[in-house]
């Protein structure tokens, strides 16, 4: 997706200390209709499949609060005329109620975090065919776990706390109305490869095993547009498969637990194999 697509003030403006500062990141801060057009543009010309636009604060940046709404209605509408434009799409960071129904209007094709989301917002996304709510429940738990022992301000381990809670229950909200949930790993919080914890926080939270699992592969190629290539395993598709101990029907945790792993038909990792050799 290349650089988020932000305001200034807002979440992703890192420039913490001095507006003077250069940071390679805030090089798409764009503000205004006209600027948030440039900065997309920008992002495809160099190659990107989608634009991520943050239509909210965030938990982890100083500015404005995560619950409001950063860009205007009109701002985020021109991101989606330019993915639609290109045959691309726009991907929502959305945590406070107003931003959420804004971006989903708009028809960005998944709202991220979703965390405050109100029963408007969850109607919106009943009804809408194209845009996906995304959660991200073990981001939230990271940050109140290990947020210290990272350097996490205080403030912001707090802030996720109220965050977190507020996650979790649109995320029970939402399986209860029957929503279909994506799966997202909001990467570079937490370390590549423990996204398979978000996993029981899912079922912790009210979501069946299988449902969690279809949200991570068949939902979440359906949502990238790459459904007749992964997401299920059937003939003519990639043949990417991994293999754990259990079954994760009756422990999710059991996903974490890799040690078969097959990407495109070819096996990249067999932990029974290694034990097995001198």
């Amino acid at each position: 997706a290349g650089n988020y697509v932000s305001a200034t003030g807002g979440a992703g403006d890192a420039r913490q200390f001095s507006i003077y500062v250069d940071v390679p990141s805030v090089r798409n801060l764009a503000d205004g209709v006209d600027a948030v057009r440039s900065v997309v543009r920008t992002n495809f010309k160099q190659g990107a499949d989608f634009v991520k636009i943050l239509a909210t604060g965030a938990v982890l940046s100083q500015g404005i609060p995560p619950g409001a709404q950063q860009y205007s209605d009109e701002e985020i509408q021109v991101a989606v005329e330019e993915a639609t434009r290109w045959g691309r799409m726009v991907a929502s960071h959305a945590h406070g109620a107003e931003g959420i129904k804004a971006a989903i209007r708009a028809g960005v094709r998944t709202i991220d975090h979703g965390s405050m989301m109100d029963d408007e917002g969850l109607a919106l996304l009943r009804a809408s065919d194209y845009t996906f709510y995304v959660p991200t429940l073990y981001v939230g738990a990271v940050v109140v776990r290990e947020g210290a022992s990272l350097g996490v301000p205080p403030e912001e381990i707090e802030r996720s706390r109220r965050m977190m809670a507020f996650r979790n229950s649109t995320f029970r909200r939402a399986v209860e109305a029957g929503l279909t949930v994506g799966f997202a790993t909001d990467a570079g919080v937490f370390p590549h490869g423990h996204n398979a914890r978000e996993f029981q926080l899912r079922v912790e939270n009210g979501q069946e095993e299988m449902d969690a699992i279809v949200s991570a592969t068949g939902t979440a190629a359906t949502i990238m547009g790459w459904a007749d290539q992964v997401g299920t395993l059937e003939l003519g598709k990639h043949a990417d498969v991994i293999a754990v101990p259990g079954n994760p029907l009756d422990d999710i945790t059991e996903l974490e637990r890799v040690m078969w792993v097959m990407k495109g038909g070819v096996v990249h990792r067999d932990d029974n194999r290694e034990r097995s050799e001198p």
